[in-house]
């Protein structure tokens, strides 16, 4: 393995293990508040209210993390530390300043934007939601303006900070839920609004440390500000378009069976931790590399960094999804299923979990590419293929959640991310980043017939085993499993694991 691939390798395991603890923190978080309100009408309104803020944070943290780190790298091969601090301060100045207004706009105008997303609310749920709405919208400030500093640091390759923050976001949720009186799902989006500002003061208090001094300045005609912009727009344009879907998917699940967003929300949750964990770690530490291999035309350097992320998604992803099919019942009923939270809010959520799992390897090797094209600085072939995405998805919702339910949602969001995942491969063949695909394949193939045999194991541990605590079945599957999937993994020399092994030991 190359001393780049090393590098690489080492970081994604040194982020993957901060950003794991903060994801365990995070199910700890989740537990306690499937415990205290489990999947009733009020936890469909704050999760609608919650939804609301996210589906702007991930328009706007998108576009903007991904525009900033080519400028940032654009930037620092000036050497010029008084024009980062300057580039810096301006954006994040001009961000708060746009997101406190559009956040005054949000509290105006959520009874309309939940009459519209609640369609199928009772009048209770409806006002509950407004008033969920209106106290989340401080989130939106926090979250954008600690996305712009995390992306100047990640543009240095500093990753870990930005991850601890999210780490500490999770604790002082979890210690003001377990020690403060929480007054139902209202006083539950005070603590969220409360552990995001933490978040960003955090990452603010560490600034310093890399000689950055802010300056009181808010310029939109900065160059450097007109090419981030430039860049975002299609973007944005690209991460509305799926998060619409996003909506409607709501939209849908609102006039389905009671909890059914509850039910999508904790799969999605539990689906999110790979990708937000190891996809995440990966997708975030290339894609500094990538804009700097573009920025010196280093296409080779590009194809080698792409195809390095892409087998280590395969191979988290391709087990990862059979753990799930297969153990999906006894993952949701070990970490949820306790105080209101019972065996059908189990089912609910497995059912969808399983349906989520599929889209797994789309969604993860979709990421990796979706760095290239930014790296390259085409958005447009991004924007588009989210645009079909959304179509496929919202066609198949319609055509599945009549026959399938809740589930059906779930499963129209895997299909359409693998089928977007493919035009996006065959758009890549058009840039001169010529991956070898056909390496590609057979090493899915290989991990695939690998991640079978560990089911096949799996499956018999469970039949032989039936009856213990569901915990220790539970753990005893997975233990045994995932030492089986290194093992053959192992002996079909898969470089990654050989490498792991050094590091571990190291």
């Amino acid at each position: 393995m190359s001393d780049n691939n090393k590098g690489i390798f080492k970081s994604v395991f040194t982020l993957t293990s901060i950003l794991i603890i903060g994801k365990l923190l995070g199910f700890v978080r989740e537990i306690t508040i499937a415990s205290n309100f489990g999947i009733s009408p009020e936890t469909d309104a704050y999760n609608l209210a919650m939804t609301i803020n996210i589906v702007i944070m991930a328009i706007a943290g998108t576009a903007l993390s991904t525009g900033m780190v080519p400028v940032l790298s654009d930037i620092k091969s000036t050497r010029s530390l008084e024009l980062q601090n300057k580039y810096l301060s301006n954006i994040s100045n001009i961000i708060i300043l746009t997101t406190g207004i559009f956040a005054l706009l949000i509290i105006i105008i959520a009874p309309y934007i939940v009459e519209i997303l609640g369609s199928g609310f009772t009048n209770e749920q409806k006002v509950l939601a407004v008033e969920l709405t209106r106290i989340g919208t401080p989130i939106i400030v926090f979250v954008l303006t600690s996305t712009a500093f995390s992306a100047f640091l990640n543009s240095r390759e500093v990753f870990g900070i930005p991850a601890i923050a999210g780490v500490l976001n999770n604790i002082i949720f979890i210690v003001l839920l377990f020690f403060l009186k929480i007054n139902g799902v209202t006083g539950l989006m005070k603590v969220a609004s409360f552990a995001y500002f933490c978040q960003v003061l955090f990452i603010i208090f560490y600034l310093p440390k890399q000689n950055y001094k802010h300056k009181m300045i808010v310029d939109f005609k900065d160059k450097n500000m007109i090419k981030t912009i430039s860049i975002m727009i299609p973007i944005i344009m690209g991460a509305a378009v799926q998060q619409i879907n996003v909506l409607i998917d709501k939209m849908i699940a609102t006039s389905l069976t009671p909890g059914s967003i509850s039910a999508l929300n904790y799969a999605n949750i539990l689906n999110l931790t790979i990708l937000t964990v190891f996809i995440m770690a990966i997708s975030t530490i290339i894609f500094p590399r990538l804009a700097n291999a573009a920025s010196w035309k280093d296409y080779s350097s590009m194809v080698s960094t792409t195809e390095k992320a892409i087998r280590l998604v395969i191979l988290i992803t391709i087990p990862s999804t059979i753990f799930i099919v297969l153990l999906a019942d006894d993952i949701v009923r070990v970490i949820f299923e306790r105080g209101v939270f019972d065996s059908k809010d189990t089912s609910m959520t497995s059912t969808a979990l399983k349906f989520y799992s599929i889209g797994l390897i789309g969604f993860g090797i979709r990421e990796v590419l979706h760095k290239v094209f930014y790296s390259l600085k085409n958005t447009r072939t991004v924007m588009i293929n989210g645009i079909i995405a959304v179509i496929i998805n919202i066609l198949l919702n319609f055509a599945l959640a009549p026959l399938m339910g809740h589930a059906g949602l779930a499963l129209a969001t895997s299909i359409s991310g693998i089928i977007t995942t493919i035009l996006l491969i065959r758009s890549l063949r058009k840039t001169k980043v010529q991956l070898k695909f056909s390496k590609v394949l057979y090493f899915l193939i290989l991990i695939l017939v690998i991640s079978l045999i560990m089911g096949v194991i799996i499956i018999t541990i469970g039949h032989l085993i039936n009856g213990w605590h569901p915990l220790i079945i539970l753990v005893i599957q997975i233990l045994i499993g995932s030492g089986v999937y290194v093992l053959l993994s192992l002996l079909a020399r898969v470089k990654e694991f050989y490498f792991l092994r050094t590091l571990l030991k190291k």
